[in-house]
């Protein structure tokens, strides 16, 4: 059975989670990267931890590695927090691996070249 998932969060006088959600997204009504990534809080980019060690190292815990196209490619990969991938693995479809041995979540990012208050999400504001 596929998870139910939050594709809407409430917005509170322009914030969301107590951020400031960016222009671009209030004009078009869905949650950017930039908040979503406030929202999981501190991260560390590390786009060498996961092909170091090896992709069939990392267990995918959220979303999926490939659609009917194939594979996604991942550009940056960001070392997050037990919470910051608890709060992508509730509330999105975003990408998420983990590493038993390292205890370690890491949060795959499919899209490059533009700002991420730019870049939408599919979560929808109310």
């Amino acid at each position: 059975m596929a998870k139910q998932l939050q594709k809407e969060i409430t917005l509170y006088d322009g914030k969301v989670y107590g951020h400031k959600v960016s222009k671009y997204g209030l004009e078009n009504g869905y949650l950017d990267y930039l908040t979503l990534s406030k929202i999981v809080g501190d991260s560390i980019l590390n786009n060498s931890i996961v092909p170091y060690i090896g992709f069939y190292e990392w267990e995918v815990v959220n979303g999926v590695e490939e659609n009917e196209e194939g594979y996604y490619e991942i550009y940056q990969y960001y070392i997050i927090s037990d919470s910051g991938a608890e709060f992508l693995q509730e509330c999105t479809d975003e990408l998420v691996y983990y590493h038993e041995d390292l205890d370690m979540y890491v949060w795959g990012i499919d899209h490059f070249g533009t700002s991420w208050d730019y870049v939408l999400t599919d979560i929808k504001l109310v």
